[in-house]
């Protein structure tokens, strides 16, 4: 549902408001003022709207199931990504007619361009901002000053990561520069993530006690599933005993974590 928003929703919308917004700042600010900053102040304010409020609708849809750092950012990074498809076919085809008369070279460019940069592009900005949309939409057990705040934080981080990557770059080092908002973007998103890791597993942590105290599971092999390298460090052990089969194995992995999944929405257990 996020990804149909962004992409079928949100791209018409901004390029209508950022239409008139450019306009806007043009005429209150001048035309040397709107030729460096009016895509940046434009782009921060409507696309991050516009991708927000998809998020925001699909939160409150699925308020029972959506409550967790986790779901904010997979949420808001499909939204984001569906807006950011649909951005990089329309500058690519507006590229090719434009050059269609004279050398195809500039389409090229335009999306090699827009595909090597999109790993910092919009699904990961609406990404850092769904973090914020869900925990406010989904932690009533908060109070409103809090739920504001985590709001505040991660929407305006993403909004304020959005703005820097359109600002103009120095005229002496374009491509430096691009490449120094990568890495800085990355790193950033890199914390971000590894925090939201670190909550959901403390979920599953919580989940996993929770279901073994009501003797509904049982102690010890669902611990092995919280990470990647626990479950192959669970594999290798079965291996070692001697009755080991790798396709059953994997599969009775995955019915667990789905298991898991299912018992801890219905426990109300959430992430302080």
């Amino acid at each position: 549902m996020g990804f149909a928003w962004g992409a079928l929703a949100g791209p018409g919308i901004a390029l209508f408001a950022n239409d008139h917004n450019m306009r806007i700042i043009q005429n209150l600010a001048g035309d040397a003022f709107a030729m460096d900053w009016q895509a940046p102040i434009s782009a921060a304010l409507v696309e991050e709207a516009v991708k927000g409020i998809g998020v925001f609708a699909v939160a409150w849809l699925g308020k029972p199931l959506l409550n967790r750092p986790i779901h904010g950012l997979l949420l808001g990074g499909c939204t984001g990504l569906g807006f950011q498809v649909v951005e990089n076919i329309t500058y690519s085809a507006n590229a090719g007619l434009l050059s269609a008369q004279h050398n195809p070279a500039n389409a090229l460019l335009v999306g090699f361009v827009r595909l090597l940069t999109g790993i910092t592009s919009h699904w990961m900005l609406t990404a850092l901002a769904g973090i914020g949309i869900v925990l406010a939409v989904a932690r009533a057990d908060w109070p409103v000053r809090r739920r504001a705040q985590v709001f505040g934080q991660f929407y305006l981080l993403g909004a304020a990561l959005h703005f820097g990557w359109d600002a103009p770059s120095p005229a002496s080092i374009p491509v430096g520069s691009i490449a120094a908002r990568t890495i800085l973007y990355i790193l950033i998103f890199a914390v971000v993530y590894t925090w939201v890791l670190r909550t959901e597993r403390h979920w599953f942590r919580a989940v996993v006690g929770w279901a073994v105290t009501r003797g509904i599971a049982p102690a010890g092999e669902l611990s092995t599933l919280i990470s990647r390298q626990s479950r192959r460090r669970a594999r290798n052990a079965e291996r070692l005993g001697g009755n080991y089969n790798r396709r059953n194995l994997l599969r009775r992995q995955r019915t667990l974590l789905d298991w898991v999944q299912e018992t801890g929405a219905r426990s109300g257990i959430r992430v302080p």
